[in-house]
Order: C-alpha cells, then structure tokens, then sequence
C-alpha cells in the first residue's frame, strides 16, 4: 500500500512501531497521498512525514492512539488540527519548516503534558515553561539554560574550543530571573551551519505568558 514511498520501517513482536514515508527519494516523486491504512497500525509509536509537500495534516493520525513521536517538518502546512495536540502518547512534534500561519490551542495543551517538565525541572515557572515546549515544536531544537551553558562549556573547553561551539549552539537558549520568570529567548537558525535546517514563520501567542521577557530575538523567517 505505501508503494516505493516507503523510505524504513522498524517492527517489534510483529507490529509497525516506526515508520517513514517521503514523497521524494533520489529525486523521483513517488509517494502521491499518505495511505489511510495507516489506522490499522495500532501499535505506531514513531511516524516521519517529513518532506511529502502536505498542505494539510492526515486525518488517519487522530486514530494513532499509540504514537509517541510525529515529525510534519518540511511540508507546505499552513496550521495543524486540533486533534494533533490531544493525541494521548504524543510526546514529541516537529512543526521546523513550514509556512505555519497559526497554531490551535491544543498544541499549548500538549507542551504543558509532554514537553514543559524538562523546562521546569530547569528551574522555569510552570506558567512559563509551555512557552519553550511551543518554540521547541517550531524550530526542532531543544532551548537550553544559557547560565547552565556557559558553567558547562567554561569548566570543559578551551577559549578556541569555546568560539567554536558558540558559534553552532549557543543559538537555541533561553534566561532566567531568579525567580524562574523567562527574561530573555534566543532563536537564530543562522547559528547552524546550514540555515535552510531550521526556519519558522509564526510566534506562538502565548508569548504573551511572559511577562518578564525582556529580549525576545525569536526570529519570523522564509
């Protein structure tokens, strides 16, 4: 059924668990639709979408009760359902790359459950910390402690070795107060080394949760 759009497939104890369907593989243009059957993988955790030209989301994945991780990067989506952020096991979602124009609510719903807790254990508000799990699904980059950065990277590397990892990691980060409010986040898909990996077209209205934020270089680009 997935024809030669089929790209891998990983299996345990005789069910799907893992599968990865590309519209393009060594530039031939195989895969025309993605396939309704793919309700009958009950026991889905991981599906990759990524790069298949989808101009909107399947609506075969809300039977995907079992799915843990869904990768939409590199489509044409303009926004996503709301059925996506009340998935039961979704954990992860990569939105990186497409020309979003808005988000629904649930997504927020999602950080909250499955993404904001890392943040929080960091030391983030509670309030605050579903802001980063929103930007995370955006720009597929996890946003780390800019304080805890620089006491890791100065107690291991030398000043040479630290100009270098400046330059392609300290691009994703976030500050703090220290009362956890998020003062300052920092987006820049020109701190990687190929810019056309990352890029975001919309800014999740619940920016507006911080209200101590006081530099806010989250970049909108094509």
């Amino acid at each position: 059924y997935f024809n030669d759009g089929l790209e891998w497939i990983a299996v345990r104890n005789t069910h799907v668990i893992g599968l990865q369907l590309r519209r393009y593989i060594d530039d031939f243009d195989y895969l025309k639709k993605i396939p309704k059957s793919l309700i009958y993988l009950s026991k889905l955790k991981y599906l990759c979408l990524s790069e298949n030209k989808l101009k909107t989301v399947p609506r075969s994945i809300r039977y995907l009760h079992n799915l843990e991780e869904l990768d939409l990067s590199s489509n044409e989506l303009k926004t996503v359902p709301q059925f996506i952020g009340n998935m039961p096991s979704l954990k992860k979602l990569n939105l990186n790359m497409n020309p979003l124009e808005s988000l629904p609510d649930s997504l927020f719903s999602l950080s909250k459950r499955a993404v904001a807790n890392k943040y929080i254990s960091e030391g983030v508000s509670p309030v605050e910390a579903p802001v980063l799990g929103l930007i995370e699904m955006l720009v597929e980059k996890r946003l780390h402690n800019y304080e805890t950065f620089l006491k890791y990277y100065d107690a291991k590397y030398s000043d040479k070795d630290y100009d270098k990892l400046n330059k392609y990691t300290t691009y994703y980060y976030y500050e703090l107060n220290k009362k956890g409010n998020i003062t300052g986040i920092y987006v820049h898909p020109d701190g990687i080394p190929d810019s056309f990996t990352c890029w975001h077209t919309i800014v999740p209205k619940q920016i507006n949760l911080l209200k101590h934020l006081k530099v806010n270089d989250l970049i909108d680009n094509e």
